[in-house]
């Protein structure tokens, strides 16, 4: 959890400079600069991380708003809603080179969401089925003009 926004930049660093360089985690804070006069105040507003999804080393899936700053984390904050998944359905996989056992959902999730963000997964059209009786049915194509108030 942080504490303040200069809490990660502060802590000091226990690695050696190439470890630290080829971690796969990076903490990124985007600072709004403008012109800054004697009337403003001088430091930069920080623009916070608003996520809505966040899967952690293939285990745990963190779905919902959250933001990344104390307000919210705390949980006394702000009003925040998010779902944690961890499953216990678990696979072989291999992490950093290593085997290591990995969750179903939190993996699947991942791969997917790669594919369809690298443009590997068609496009799925939804096509009209008048025969399925479920209720996952496509809805009527809503009319047009004076007999849509009919």
């Amino acid at each position: 959890m942080l504490s303040d926004w200069t809490s990660l930049a502060e802590e000091k660093w226990l690695g050696t400079r190439t470890e630290q360089e080829e971690l796969d985690v990076c903490v990124f804070l985007l600072i709004d600069e403008g012109k800054l006069t004697p009337a403003t105040d001088t430091s930069p507003s920080l623009l916070y991380i608003h996520t809505k999804l966040m899967i952690v080393d293939d285990k745990r899936v963190i779905m919902g708003s959250a933001n990344l700053n104390d307000r919210s984390q705390k949980g006394d904050g702000d009003s925040e809603i998010a779902l944690v998944v961890e499953d216990d359905d678990m696979l072989d996989s291999t992490m950093d080179g290593k085997p290591d056992q990995v969750a179903r959902f939190a993996a699947s999730l991942r791969r997917k969401l790669f594919r369809e963000h690298l443009g590997l997964i068609q496009p799925q059209l939804v096509t009209r089925d008048e025969t399925t009786d479920s209720f996952m049915r496509c809805a009527p194509t809503p009319q047009r003009g004076r007999d849509a108030l009919a």
